[in-house]
């Protein structure tokens, strides 16, 4: 192995890295994707555009990557109960839904999917990416038998969570933990779910 290994990669510049993509993303909160330009994010943050320019070629580039740094990512959990799991992955989306920048970055991901390809990829990215995973722990409940063998994971997946984006982007309702959980009861339910050695 080189000394110029993964391992010895300078702190310094990681730390440039998430100071300006951090900086970028609290731009495209507050004033929107088109309005943040590269000029604006050296200010914010005090990097040099020079710099900026030498990690990323142009705005979409940064933009995109600023956005990924904010978006993609959730807890990972397997309390082997699938009640237990639904309830920490939907405590972290009313965390996520309670975050006013959380919900302006969405708005305006969506606004520029529409006319930009690189975005609609990552904004399918970061909403399959959370899709697809809680598909796995309800995938891991019908092995474990607590729910149907013939439920479709990735559908009962869009069935729980997509009411959650409807109420609070839609309908512009605010959402606690006393709904999710109430929600998630009712999801349940309608599932058929047991708790493993509950007898049916």
């Amino acid at each position: 192995m080189s000394a110029n290994s993964i391992t010895d990669i300078d702190p310094r510049i990681e730390r440039t890295r998430k100071v300006v993509l951090e900086a970028a993303a609290e731009l495209v909160t507050e004033i929107g994707y088109d309005n943040t330009t590269i000029e604006g994010v050296s200010e914010r943050c005090g990097v040099a555009r020079s710099t900026i320019y030498r990690h990323w070629p142009g705005k979409n580039d940064l933009l995109v990557d600023a956005i990924k740094h904010r978006l993609i990512g959730q807890p990972e959990v397997d309390t082997g109960s699938l009640r237990s799991d639904v309830l920490v992955l939907l405590q972290d989306l009313v965390t996520w839904f309670g975050s006013s920048d959380g919900v302006m970055m969405v708005l305006h991901l969506l606004t520029v999917a529409h006319r930009d390809e690189q975005v609609k990829k990552l904004h399918r990215q970061a909403t399959r990416n959370r899709r697809d995973y809680l598909a796995q722990v309800i995938q891991r409940a019908i092995d474990r038998g607590e729910i149907p063998k013939d439920l479709n994971p990735q559908e009962a997946a869009n069935d729980l969570v997509g009411v959650f984006f409807y109420k609070k982007i839609v309908v512009h309702e605010e959402i606690d933990v006393e709904y999710a959980e109430a929600r998630a009861d009712r999801w349940l339910a309608q599932i058929g779910w047991k708790p493993v050695g509950v007898a049916n």
